[in-house]
């Protein structure tokens, strides 16, 4: 695999019929890697989630997650890295680990146009990491992400008070912005006009 002569890998890890139990998740693993950066993803799957189904540990759901984002399963993708960061499944992983999988979920979610979905995920997200340096970008994608629902009314409670909760965000300027946009769209013509000015 490290060659990058996945198609090697994949007929040697196939030819090899002895490989004792307790390694053949790894081996089921190192197949899927191997379909996956051949660009085989139905095969890549196929691997990752027996894999996963008889020992999920984080790599290997991780790795489905991803392979089914490849496929363009959306839906299904944001589910899994939604899962992925579950303490509950998953007790002690890697803080990064667990952002990046919300992080994915929510951009899955927003790609399959679960718009509410993609918001618990970035809720979760603000709710486990308050003073990650993300915060910012955080909140103000969850405002955003109502706005393009058309929830104006929660995308403006959002972006209303972003420049007081972070008064250093690159995102002033468009949480503003977005949220004189939301009130001018319930009709609000003070409010709008408040963020406007």
């Amino acid at each position: 695999l490290l060659s990058g002569n996945y198609d090697e890998a994949v007929k040697m890890i196939d030819l090899e019929k002895s490989v004792p139990e307790k390694h053949r998740n790894t081996v089921m693993i190192l197949k899927g890697d191997a379909d996956y950066f051949r660009g085989n993803y139905t095969q890549a799957l196929v691997s990752f989630e027996a894999a996963s189904a008889k020992d999920a540990d984080i790599s290997s759901v991780m790795k489905k997650a991803f392979t089914l984002k490849a496929l363009n399963e959306f839906e299904k993708a944001g589910d899994v890295f939604f899962t992925a960061a579950d303490e509950r499944i998953f007790d002690g992983k890697n803080p990064e680990t667990v952002k990046n999988a919300l992080l994915n979920s929510s951009d899955c979610y927003f790609k399959a146009k679960s718009y509410d979905k993609g918001i618990t995920a970035l809720q979760r997200f603000l709710e486990r990491y308050p003073n990650d340096q993300a915060s910012d970008r955080i909140n103000f994608m969850i405002g955003r992400s109502y706005y393009d629902s058309e929830k104006y009314a929660s995308a403006y409670e959002i972006l209303r008070d972003h420049f007081l909760n972070y008064p250093t965000s690159q995102y002033i300027d468009d949480a503003v912005f977005t949220c004189a946009e939301s009130a001018f769209k319930q009709q609000n013509w003070e409010k709008a006009f408040e963020q406007y000015d």
